[in-house]
């Protein structure tokens, strides 16, 4: 017979789901550990709390913003125990959208930079000494090319400025000027935004798919040039002469609108329009006249990219022979090696950026180096099959590293060096283990491009070997 009555017997604590706190709640955490995107992390129930603008180690008081099951975002009330890292006490809205760092001191960033690509290796299975990452000559004001995104406030008042953490809603100018940016980039925010509140004109509605301006491109040369790119959603500009007439008078060299119809957050594509002054900007880098166009590709920290570029110099050594600069953008590698090899090929999937670097070679007299428009997987072996081989090759791929295909190429090719300039450790650590079969790292340089982020740019040399 069986006995139902045992279930109602049976009367030990039962377990329950742990309750997620509310949006609103507030709570003191310790802040143990720094995420990939420079928020602080503290662990309340088996869950990640993300607070940006906190340092492990620290005690804080919290205002949860998000709850949701696998983790929580929150924000800063008041820091209870400071870090002795702590820089600042708070950062401007406008610093806290773009800069994720910089309420920490600099000498720590350059640290923390340091152990994420030393994580990276660790967990890509690489033995591989890191040394201290070369901090920048500058820190504040460095960008030399800023993107302004411009959105309509409730009231029908303009909105410039940078898109807080996570989100599309505008941190306005007005509020405060980010801290890489130059001063030249916010004056010129300040008077298209003047512009557009007095001519009645429209910034984009992300929801509705209205209005005319989507955003704001500014570059500045080392010389004081300055060109201004118009981001629109159609050809018809009300009042685009009065603002290109206030342009001219602020010592703008160059201004374009480009039009820019589809809705989708690629900033800038589609026509150009020339609307007043010339249609480029010349920079200098290493001595070297660098024709910038509104399409080009140009390092953002220009003393840092300068220390960069001779790093990939110093590992290259003299090449006597083929040079591969894959992934070369508007040249500026290529060219700076030249001198050191007896022809350089630069291979880049921009057409824009390879007219650019012909053109840059053309200025600076440059007859060795040839640039080819493709994908570098598709173009290496088309100069393989007419016996173009490399003898050492240079790499700089975007964020997710080298594709595949060429991964195989390279172990297939065999180049004596491989100068791998890398965006993100992981990515890079990936790749140098699968060149691991027939490649040694040896030296390794690490740059901060962009202080107060997390970003840090690295350079390592392959020889052949293991």
């Amino acid at each position: 017979m069986t006995n139902h009555s045992a279930k109602n017997t049976d009367r030990s604590p039962q377990p329950q789901e742990e309750r997620v706190p509310e949006p609103g709640a507030e709570l003191i955490v310790e802040i143990r550990e720094l995420a990939e995107s420079g928020d602080g992390v503290a662990f309340l129930n088996g869950r990640k709390v993300f607070v940006p603008g906190t340092i492990p180690g620290e005690k804080a008081r919290i205002r949860i913003s998000e709850s949701h099951q696998n983790y929580i975002s929150g924000t800063v009330s008041g820091i209870i125990e400071s870090s002795p890292w702590r820089s600042r006490a708070e950062i401007t809205p406008a610093d806290s959208s773009c800069l994720p760092l910089r309420h920490i001191a600099y000498g720590r960033q350059l640290e923390i930079k340091k152990e994420t690509v030393e994580s990276a290796f660790r967990k890509a299975g690489l033995d591989l000494a890191v040394p201290p990452v070369t901090g920048s000559g500058t820190v504040s004001g460095y960008r030399n090319k800023t993107i302004y995104y411009v959105r309509q406030n409730e009231d029908g008042s303009p909105a410039i400025g940078t898109f807080g953490r996570g989100s599309h809603r505008i941190t306005d100018i007005e509020t405060g000027i980010c801290a890489s940016d130059s001063g030249t980039a916010w004056r010129t925010g300040l008077l298209v935004k003047k512009w557009m509140r007095e001519n009645g004109i429209t910034g984009w509605n992300e929801m509705d798919e209205t209005g005319l301006v989507k955003a704001l491109v500014i570059r500045v040369s080392s010389s004081g040039e300055t060109m201004v790119i118009l981001v629109t959603s159609k050809a018809d500009v009300p009042a685009v002469k009065v603002l290109a007439e206030s342009l001219e008078k602020s010592g703008i060299s160059s201004f374009y609108v480009n039009i820019n119809p589809l809705p989708d957050n690629t900033v800038m594509r589609g026509d150009l329009m020339l609307v007043s002054g010339k249609d480029h900007i010349t920079d200098r880098i290493l001595g070297l006249r660098c024709r910038i166009t509104p399409f080009s590709f140009f390092q953002v920290n220009r003393g840092q990219a300068e220390r960069l570029y001779s790093c990939v110099r110093d590992f290259l050594g003299t090449v006597p022979g083929t040079v591969f600069d894959l992934y070369c953008g508007t040249g500026t590698i290529a060219m700076t090696v030249s001198g050191n090899a007896r022809e350089v090929y630069g291979i880049e999937i921009i057409d824009d950026a390879v007219g650019d670097a012909r053109n840059n070679a053309g200025i600076n007299g440059i007859t060795n180096c040839e640039f080819i428009s493709g994908k570098s997987e598709e173009i290496v072996p088309e100069l393989s099959a007419k016996g173009i081989k490399p003898d050492a090759v240079i790499v700089d791929p975007p964020r997710k590293g080298l594709a595949g295909s060429l991964v195989s190429m390279l172990l297939e090719m065999k180049p004596e060096r491989i100068v791998y300039v890398s965006c993100l450790p992981k990515s890079l650590a990936r790749d140098l283990k699968a060149l691991s079969a027939e490649y040694r790292a040896g030296k390794i340089s690490c740059f901060d491009m962009f202080p107060d982020t997390v970003h840090v740019e690295t350079v390592v040399l392959l020889s052949r070997g293991k």
